[in-house]
């Protein structure tokens, strides 16, 4: 715990049934929003510190820090950076410190191992001013999600206020819909996540949200064989849109999902860009709840796909990957292609 300042520099405004209350920390905990980038102040100075006046080869990930040393002298480093810690009066958990070692686990450094993978594969992407001046291709995507949970139908726009446990699911229905308008052709399809595959994915139980998101991902790997170079996405869950656009998520498992879809994006070299609009204006809507009227009457190609395979993958793709190769969206592009059936009407 860290005094603060001022506690009115803290507030945290919490909404409850009747009212809402305004909380000021005296104090910030480590947890709350802002305290993660106040602790990483701090440890910033004190890894400075350790380089200037101990001459220690300091870093830290957060509140993990490490240093690498000769073997020599790697264990007075050791005794030299927690003698420091406990003079500026810093507490840390000496019990889960490790002693010197030639093999100890840093977090932070698959990120950075897949990183530097990445990195030499990707290509800018550059946006113009004017796309028919520069005879770029582009694409509209809408996509939409509904899941009924015990006879309650949870819309795309309305997150789940509550967290049922997934025996619910056993008997729920849920239909994701998409269509896609690109330069040289318009088409839409239907389809429904397995239940067992919804209750591993969702691991936070916000079902809608996954459902929401999963129907973006896949209407752009529909859509890879037009090749565009930009993608307007119209998405009715703000969660979902704010996910998709940072590329982040506080689902651990969803986030490597997501990031796996922008490392693809990046390669390809196609830029998506995920706005919102309401529920009435998302074309979309009416297929994911098997109503296809609007779409044949305006003439889309209605298409069927057989999505075992793609299930699998996108399960696969939320759990951390040992390298690159591992971390390929592009697996579901390529399944999605072959699970393509015959448009069943035009």
């Amino acid at each position: 715990m860290f005094p603060v300042r001022n506690p009115r520099e803290c507030g945290v405004l919490l909404p409850c049934q009747k009212e809402q209350a305004l909380w000021l920390h005296l104090a910030l905990p480590f947890g709350s929003t802002g305290s993660v980038w106040s602790y990483v102040r701090i440890a910033d100075a004190l890894t400075f510190v350790a380089l200037t006046l101990l001459m220690l080869p300091t870093a830290h990930y957060v509140d993990d820090f490490f240093q690498v040393e000769p073997t020599s002298v790697a264990e007075s480093g050791f005794q030299a950076f927690q003698q420091l810690s406990r003079l500026l009066g810093l507490r840390m958990k000496e019990s889960k410190a490790k002693p010197p070692s030639q093999d100890q686990t840093l977090l932070g450094v698959r990120s950075l191992e897949l990183l530097l993978q990445l990195l030499p594969q990707l290509r800018p992407v550059r946006i113009p001013l004017q796309l028919s001046a520069q005879g770029l291709k582009f694409a509209i995507v809408y996509a939409d999600a509904f899941i009924n949970l015990g006879g309650i139908s949870r819309c795309a726009n309305r997150w789940l206020a509550d967290s049922p446990p997934l025996e619910v699911l056993r008997d729920s229905s849920n239909g994701i819909g998409v269509c896609v308008i690109t330069q040289r052709r318009r088409f839409a399809f239907r389809t429904e996540v397995p239940t067992h595959v919804l209750a591993k994915a969702a691991s936070t139980k916000a079902f809608i949200f996954w459902l929401e998101a999963v129907a973006q991902l896949l209407a752009l790997a529909a859509l890879y064989e037009d090749n565009p170079d930009f993608v307007v996405c119209f998405v009715d869950n703000t969660a979902a849109e704010h996910a998709l656009n940072k590329g982040h998520t506080k689902d651990p498992a969803f986030a490597w999902l997501i990031g796996a879809f922008w490392v693809w994006a990046a390669e390809a070299g196609c830029l998506p860009m995920f706005h919102r609009v309401t529920s009435a204006a998302n074309l979309a809507d009416g297929i994911s709840r098997g109503d296809l009227s609007l779409m044949e009457s305006c003439q889309f190609a209605l298409c069927e796909y057989k999505l075992d395979d793609v299930w699998q993958i996108l399960l696969r793709l939320q759990s951390q990957p040992e390298n690159l190769e591992q971390w390929q969206f592009a697996e579901v592009v390529r399944s999605l292609s072959r699970g393509l059936l015959t448009p069943t009407s035009q």
